[in-house]
């Protein structure tokens, strides 16, 4: 098992399906839901320092495991840094968070994960061959 080759055939399953996600999705990921934020830093590059008190209160909760979960349903609104054509405006931050990187396919140890029931690109299957490639690396679909 290559942990480094899942992560690289990852990463091309998700880069094939960026420009559906802009263009046909329309970014449905970012407009509902919620984000796991595992940083502070992840926290201050969603919300901002700047942010007041009481919104950071009412949309982030901290999570027993000490991350936080952004809940776009009670904020009203798409991810703040969701542009209006649908691009992420901190894209190639170094403070992404790590889910925004990884959706819709997430790779743990010897495990693969496609969230196919928010995600039509996975839905639709456009994902499939590269969890077949990786589960040929003897990770197994959860």
């Amino acid at each position: 098992m290559n942990q480094e080759e899942v992560y690289i055939i990852a990463d091309e399953g998700r880069n094939s399906i960026s420009s559906y996600c802009i263009n046909q999705c329309a970014a449905k990921c970012c407009k509902m839901g919620s984000l796991l934020l595992q940083k502070e830093s992840e926290v201050h590059a969603i919300v901002g320092q700047q942010k007041s008190k009481l919104l950071r209160k009412k949309v982030l909760q901290k999570t027993n495991q000490g991350n936080y979960t952004y809940d776009y349903k009670k904020s009203g609104k798409p991810c703040p840094k969701l542009t209006e054509d649908n691009l992420c405006s901190i894209y190639k931050s170094s403070n992404r968070p790590k889910i925004c990187s990884d959706f819709p396919l997430f790779v743990f140890k010897s495990y693969v994960s496609l969230s196919r029931d928010f995600c039509p690109a996975a839905k639709a299957g456009m994902l499939d061959s590269y969890i077949e490639k990786i589960k040929e690396l003897g990770f197994k679909e959860i």
